[in-house]
């Protein structure tokens, strides 16, 4: 996964809990040790580079996802592991509800598109961002389009899997999402969300049987 610091971060969070193993690229030192702080293991140098890649050991992974700020870097990248690897799954990070050149891109280079991740400085996303995680609580959820503009789908969890979110995701009950939320947002999040068909995890724990 390439770092799109902090919210990159997120989604290793998201992947980590269903118990994906979280392989981070970065040239930034900062970002580097961030990542290192959370217990994913980083390699350092240009993602672009095959040598990086193979110390990475990309042809190993389940997939690859490009999750910079910059989503021409991001194409070039799941390009360059699926023409060279070809065994890893690709999704590219792009901004939410928003039409841009490098959309019509993903297209032509057949690459997965996640929606996973919006580009900070697009939606304003702050470093201080919070990362929550929501359980479904019925079979009538509504499409994840429907989220407000505030909120980042991440990752979904069904079981033991982890995925990132992309336009094939498709929820059911007892799936858990993780999303970044605005902070300043949070409190207003939760009850759209819970409109929508999301429960925060330890409110619908607390409901046990209820349902």
């Amino acid at each position: 996964m390439h770092l799109g610091y902090p919210l990159a971060l997120a989604l290793g969070d998201g992947l980590g809990a269903g118990g994906e193993e979280v392989v981070c690229v970065d040239t930034n030192p900062e970002h580097f040790h961030a990542a290192q702080e959370r217990g994913f293991k980083v390699v350092f140098g240009n993602g672009l580079e095959e040598r990086t890649l193979l110390r990475a050991e990309v042809d190993t992974r389940a997939g690859c996802l490009g999750s910079t700020t910059n989503e021409e870097i991001n194409l070039l990248c799941v390009r360059r592991v699926r023409d060279d690897f070809r065994g890893p799954r690709v999704w590219l990070a792009r901004a939410r509800h928003e039409a841009s050149p490098e959309d019509a891109m993903v297209s032509r280079a057949d690459a997965e598109s996640s929606g996973a991740a919006a580009r900070p400085e697009r939606k304003g996303v702050p470093a201080g961002e919070i990362a929550s995680a929501a359980e479904a609580k019925n079979e009538n959820l509504h499409p994840l389009e429907a989220l407000p503009a505030a909120v980042s789908p991440l990752v979904l969890l069904r079981g033991r899997h982890a995925s990132p979110v992309d336009e094939t995701t498709a929820p059911r009950k007892g799936d858990r999402l993780v999303t970044a939320v605005l902070a300043r947002e949070q409190e207003n999040i939760t009850a759209t969300r819970a409109a929508l068909g999301w429960l925060p995890v330890e409110e619908n724990a607390e409901a046990g049987g209820e349902e």
